[in-house]
Formats: C-alpha cells, sequence, structure tokens
C-alpha cells in the first residue's frame, strides 16, 4: 500500500489529531500540534531510506564507524501557508543533515528553486489534502523536472483523494496522520491557516 496512516496505530497521535480539530486551538499552540506531527511522520519517512556508516569520534577519543540515514539529496517542499508548521517539525527531525528547504506557494516556483541531482529525493509537505487538487500539480511538476523518488506528508488525506492515489499514484508514498471521510473545506474560523496564523 503506498499510503501510510499513523495514527491507526499510534494513540499520541491520535490525540495529536483530535487537537488539530479543536476549535479552542489556533495560534502557536495549534502550531506545536504540527510540528509535533510533522516530527512522527518524519521519522516514519526516515525510518524507509537506506542506511550508511559514518565515521565518527568516540567519548573514548577514538574513531568508530556509526550507521546513519542517508539523506543527501533529499529536497523538502512545502505548500504554504498551511504546510509551514508540519515541515517545520519534519525539518527538526533531519538535524544537521544536509538538505534542501523550498518554500512554496506555487508549483512554478520549483523551476529556480529545485535542484535536480542524482537520486535526488523530494519530500511534499501539506497539512490537508481534500481533493488534491494542490498535491497532485505539485507531484506533476517534481515529475516532469525528472524527479523520481517522491513522498508527501500531511495530517489529513480526504477519503476521495485517498482513492485517487491508490490508483494513480501507486509509485508515490504518501505518510499521513489520518484519512477523513467527511470531506471538509474549512472557511474563515474553521480554515487552517487562519487558525495558525491568527488571521480570523
Amino acid at each position: 500500500m503506498n499510503i501510510i496512516s499513523l495514527s491507526e496505530e499510534n494513540h499520541f497521535l491520535h490525540v495529536l489529531n483530535s487537537k488539530t480539530r479543536d476549535k479552542s486551538i489556533y495560534g502557536n499552540e495549534l502550531a506545536d500540534v504540527h510540528k509535533k506531527i510533522g516530527e512522527i511522520l518524519c521519522q516514519y519517512y526516515l525510518s524507509q531510506m537506506p542506511m550508511i556508516n559514518y565515521e565518527i569520534t568516540t567519548v573514548q577519543n577514538k574513531q568508530s564507524q556509526t550507521p546513519g540515514i542517508d539523506m543527501n539529496n533529499l529536497a523538502i517542499i512545502v505548500l504554504l501557508r498551511a504546510g509551514l508548521y508540519l515541515a517545520e517539525g519534519a525539518r527538526a527531525t533531519l538535524g544537521n543533515a544536509h538538505h534542501s528547504y523550498i518554500l512554496s506557494h506555487n508549483p512554478r516556483d520549483l523551476d529556480d528553486q529545485l535542484i535536480i541531482r542524482d537520486n535526488t529525493k523530494v519530500l511534499l509537505v501539506d497539512s490537508v489534502i481534500n481533493s488534491g487538487e494542490s498535491i497532485s500539480e505539485y507531484i506533476e511538476k517534481v515529475r516532469h523536472l525528472g524527479v523520481e523518488d517522491i513522498s508527501c506528508l500531511s495530517i489529513v488525506m480526504q477519503e476521495d483523494f485517498y482513492n485517487k492515489a491508490v490508483k494513480n499514484y501507486a509509485s508515490i508514498q504518501f505518510i499521513t496522520s489520518r484519512v477523513s471521510k467527511n470531506s471538509f473545506v474549512g472557511q474563515g474560523q474553521t480554515d487552517t491557516g487562519n487558525r495558525l496564523f491568527g488571521t480570523l
């Protein structure tokens, strides 16, 4: 299955999901919830990546080999504005590992910002995937630029897009906190971006 819904097996994620749906939680508190979810989703993403050995100096001042995760040529592309804090949580998981971090309002932004190398890996981050129109545009753009290794992180994915993704994007891994049967697009005080940034 190319779609992984992590909250089905992670009780802590289930609690965090409830907070994202709580109308009384907004601003910095909601941003912190998004960051925590981003960390958990990215940890799963990284667990699928190949291992390599690094040379380290131990506390006994000896040289040693230690396993690590190969994150070379990773680009995180953030769908603004609501994907920002989810992506910041994901990025925090990378620590000091070299990567690209692209903030994007439109897929056309990638023409100038996404540098394609051998084995480039792209992680698209959006907080909510409703119809999937936006994420699909980014997927097609990244493919057009020549990237084959594409994954997507989201807090929630609507069931209609879930079915589309299974059918049309079998080669892409979608890591989401939850899948929703409730097709709801927030407006005003219920819009995710408004709640995150205080534009109520």
